[in-house]
Order: C-alpha cells, then structure tokens, then sequence
C-alpha cells in the first residue's frame, strides 16, 4: 500500500516517511541494522530507504509499521497530523481510504479488455479530499506504463480511475481501451462529437467509435517507485 497526502507529492510524502522511521526507532532504542534485521531486509537495504536511495515495498513498509508498533499510514503523516480525541489517537484508517490498484487488461473476446483488480495492494487518499470530488463507488489507482500522455501524464505516474465515469466528457482526461492497449487521452471535440488525443500531439485521434472508455482521470501524482 502507498499512500499520497493531497497536496503532498510522492517525493514529499516519502520525505515523511524516512523521518518518521529514524524518529520511531530512535524513541525504541533500536538501532538502523537492529531494525534492518527485524524488518528481515539487509542493513544496505535499509540505509538506502533512509537516505533516499530507494523506496521501501508495500510489504517492506508494512513490516517496518509492525516493527515500530505504529499503523501503517501514521508512518507518512507529520505528528501533527495525527489527530486525537479525547486523548486517544484516531487510526489513520479513519482519514484515508486505500484504493486497490488495478493491472494492465489482458485482451478478452472481440478485443474487450479483461480488467483485473490487486485487492492486496492499496494507495490510500484522504477521505476529506474524497468526500470533497464526491466519493465515486468504483475507484481504482493504475501506474501509468508504456503509452504514457506526456507532457500531461509522464510515464510511471501513479493516476487515480473513476470507472463509473466511462461517458466522454469534453477536454476531460480518459483511459481508454484501443486496438488491445490502454492508453490515456484527453477528449475533444470532432466535429459533431467527441475522439480522443494526446495534449503534445492533438493530431493522433482516436475516434470515440473505436475504443472503450474504462474511465476518467481524477488525479495524478509523479512517482520514481
């Protein structure tokens, strides 16, 4: 499970995490190659995370929470973030939403995508900020592989997916299912109705006829996972 603090980029959020992970090991006494060894990781390993070198694993993260005794999402918040209530911390939980990633489609009969869901990983977001853009019932985060929408959308990015807006919304960003391949356009209008392109090179449409819209674009947030 990731997790993007609106308003924080992945970077940032990352940022958190290492001084968090320094700031709970220190107040249990353990050293970075004692945690290393209970994390079950390699002390190089770990010294990469805190040195930001390289981002740790869902399961790698997971294990470090079980480690410092903390739940996993506290883990990218600031203290202060960490609201309380009559002296008893509220689970962060209780503020996030994890939202399950969803794979590159496999190519099905006539050409439909087959559409698989990673309920085991997750990429949370407020729920305040959810609440806010309306909650949609069928959300879904995808990184961004291959026919990225550059300048746009750069490849690797990390995207949050409203299925249930799969009806073409005019200069509204898309993922949309074409010729076997999911890519990601922006729709414009064509003539008496709407294709779908690339803001770099508008000049590549693809006619609304000829692809299946599998949803919309509600957020983006760079990532060098």
């Amino acid at each position: 499970m990731y997790l993007l603090r609106m308003g924080r980029t992945m970077e940032e959020s990352f940022e958190v995490f290492r001084r968090n992970i320094t700031r709970l090991r220190k107040e249990k006494g353990l050293k970075q190659k004692e945690l290393a060894a209970k994390v079950g990781i390699g002390g190089k390993h770990m010294s990469d995370i805190v040195n930001n070198r390289s981002n740790p694993s869902p399961e790698v993260q997971k294990k470090i929470s079980e480690i410092l005794d903390v739940d996993w999402s506290d883990l990218f918040l600031e203290r202060s973030e960490i609201r309380s209530t009559a002296g008893e911390s509220v689970r962060s939980s209780d503020i996030f939403l994890g939202i399950p990633f969803m794979s590159t489609p496999t190519i099905g009969e006539d050409n439909e995508p087959i559409i698989d869901i990673n309920t085991q990983s997750h990429f949370a977001y407020s729920k305040e900020w959810l609440n806010a853009i309306g909650c949609p019932d069928d959300m879904v985060v995808y990184r961004v592989q291959d026919e990225a929408m550059a300048p746009t959308i750069p490849e690797n990015s990390i995207i949050l997916i409203d299925r249930s807006q799969n009806k073409p919304i005019k200069f509204k960003v898309f993922v949309v299912w074409h010729n076997g391949k999911m890519l990601i356009r922006r729709c414009i209008p064509a003539g008496s109705g709407v294709a779908f392109a690339t803001d770099n090179n508008p000049q590549d449409i693809i006619k609304n006829k000829d692809c299946t819209v599998i949803g919309r674009v509600l957020n983006m947030s760079q990532s060098d996972l």
